[in-house]
Formats: C-alpha cells, sequence, structure tokens
C-alpha cells in the first residue's frame, strides 16, 4: 500500500485528502466521509485493509475538522449556508478521484454525520456511484428534526454561527453516553477502551461544535425527510446500512432500521445489518474485523461486471 496526503483546492478550503493506494489497477475506489468532531487518517487501518485486498481508499477532513482546518475554528463550517459547502467538498474530492482514477467503479461510505451527507449525496449524484455504505446513520422524527433546525438556527441569528452552544451539545449528542457512563467518558463510541481513549486525547476530536455547524448538519438531516429529494436516489443503487446495535446515534437500533427502510423503499437493493453488542464506531470495535469483511464483501458482489 502506498498513502500519499495532498491539498485540494475546492470551495474556498484546501481540503486535506488522504489516498491509499494499493499494489497495481485498483478493482474499485472507496471514498469515506467521515462523522463530526473527527477526521479521515481515523479510518487509515481500515483503508490499508482494504489496500492489502485491491482497493483504493480516498477521504479528506470536512471544513472545520482535522487538518482542513489548518489553524481555523474547528467544529465551524461556514457564517451561511454550511451544509452546502460541505457537500460541495465532498463532489469536489468525488470529481477529483473520477479523473485520478478514470474508469474504475467508486463506491461511498459515509459515517455518522458523513452518513447524513451521503445519503444526502445519493439524491443529488446517485449515479456516480456502484454503491454506498450508511453507517452510523438514523432517521429522525420531523417534529424532532424540525424543533431542532429553529432552535439551532435562532441561537446562530443570537449568538452567531462561531458560538459553541451548552444547550445545543446537550440536547443533540450530550445523552449518548448516558447507558454507558460506568465506563468513562464517550465510551458510547465504541467497547475498545485504547479506541477511546485516543479520541479524548486527540485534539482533532476533543473539540466544540458550533451552533452554526449544529444548524448546517440539522439542515442536511431534515432534507432526507423530503420525498422529492429521497425519489432522486438511482432505483438500481445498491445500499448496505450497517450499524451497532447498541449505537445511540440510531436509538439502539430504531433509528437506523426506519433509515433502512427509508432508503429500501427508493432503492430496492438497500440491505442491512445491526452489529451485536456493537456501539458507534463499528470500524474500531474489537471485532471491527466483521465488519471489514462484511464490507469487502459488499463491494465484490457489487463490482460492476466486465465482459469477458
Amino acid at each position: 500500500m502506498k498513502r500519499s496526503d495532498f491539498r485540494l483546492p475546492a470551495e474556498g478550503e484546501q481540503l486535506h485528502v488522504m489516498v491509499c493506494r494499493p499494489e497495481g489497477q485498483p478493482k474499485a475506489v472507496l471514498q469515506i466521509v467521515h462523522g463530526m468532531q473527527e477526521y479521515i487518517g481515523r479510518y487509515a487501518e481500515f483503508a490499508e485493509w482494504l489496500c492489502e485486498r485491491g482497493y483504493a481508499v480516498v477521504g479528506h477532513d470536512h471544513p472545520g475538522h482535522g487538518e482542513t482546518a489548518d489553524g481555523k475554528q474547528l467544529g465551524f463550517f461556514a457564517e451561511k449556508d454550511g451544509d452546502e459547502l460541505v457537500q460541495r467538498c465532498i463532489e469536489a474530492v468525488t470529481e477529483w478521484i473520477r479523473k485520478e482514477f478514470a474508469g474504475v467503479p467508486v463506491f461511498l461510505l459515509g459515517h455518522s454525520m458523513g452518513s447524513f451527507f451521503s445519503r444526502r449525496e445519493l439524491t443529488r449524484h446517485g449515479d456516480r456511484f456502484a454503491g454506498a455504505v450508511i453507517m452510523g446513520t438514523a432517521q429522525m422524527p420531523k417534529p424532532l428534526i424540525n424543533a431542532a433546525c429553529a432552535m439551532a438556527g435562532v441561537i446562530s441569528k443570537t449568538k452567531g454561527p462561531r458560538y459553541n452552544s451548552a444547550f445545543l451539545a446537550k440536547n443533540s449528542n450530550g445523552a449518548y453516553n448516558k447507558r454507558f457512563e460506568a465506563e468513562g467518558k464517550n465510551a458510547w463510541l465504541s467497547k475498545n477502551k485504547e479506541s477511546v481513549t485516543k479520541y479524548n486525547r486527540d485534539p482533532f476530536c476533543h473539540f466544540h461544535f458550533s451552533c452554526g455547524a449544529y444548524r448546517d448538519m440539522f439542515k442536511v438531516i431534515r432534507s432526507l425527510s423530503y420525498e422529492k429529494d429521497m425519489e432522486k436516489i438511482p432505483k438500481d443503487l445498491p445500499i448496505f446500512v450497517v450499524s451497532g446495535a447498541d449505537d445511540p446515534v440510531g436509538d439502539f437500533g430504531k433509528g437506523t432500521v426506519a433509515a433502512f427502510h427509508s432508503l429500501q423503499a427508493r432503492a430496492p437493493k438497500t440491505r442491512m445489518r445491526l452489529y451485536e453488542n456493537m456501539r458507534h464506531e463499528i470500524l474500531n470495535e474489537p471485532e471491527r474485523e466483521i465488519v471489514y469483511q462484511d464490507l469487502l464483501d459488499f463491494f465484490e458482489e457489487n463490482l460492476p461486471k466486465t465482459e469477458a
């Protein structure tokens, strides 16, 4: 495997992009869209595993995250329309992949916040992908997400979009650790104590999400309830919804199942697996190679057929 990192100019940002290449021509490229309060480097182990099996992996740090932030405020996207900024940056990376690996099929994987942006991307440019993995996702009830959008919007207007709102943090992801408090800070992420400790000590993970970024993320989640948009997902697109059964983001399976049904209604090739005794970051759990293998099997099954 050969890893390289570079800067991709996009939408006024200098995106930090990680590229992992296998030996020889890749079977396909996996584009990873990471979650909130993390960065693409946390997926390096999975990327290496896939490269050893013939796949290239590409991903970037979102605006306000990782090395893309480059001294700017972590957890902040933009003064306004930050959701569109993040979406266009994802699309810029896809376009780079399609040029750099011309003719090679591309799969999309979105985790957590990245799963919401990825689901919206499937409504806009789903035809660019051979398949998609939606990981650590949920489907929020319309009244709840409408209220969240309104609240984040009001706080952003009164305090400014860069403001760190303890109220928004508490009422969005502040309760995730409730079931796991006895195990320590952020134990909801994984049973893997080493992984959680690294997360807690990592300055590129341990930061506040601005109220403007909450506003932007909630807008994306709300858009996933728009029928006219969801109907644009390609009907023949293979989609694999995966989550830990003990993931509080997916309401311990309930929200993930709801998201699965929403996607399957538009794309019948959608399937799902909930992993028992796994939490939010299934790629970091002690049993993660079970997930690795399932994802590899999904990619292999959905590689475009070539004529003999």
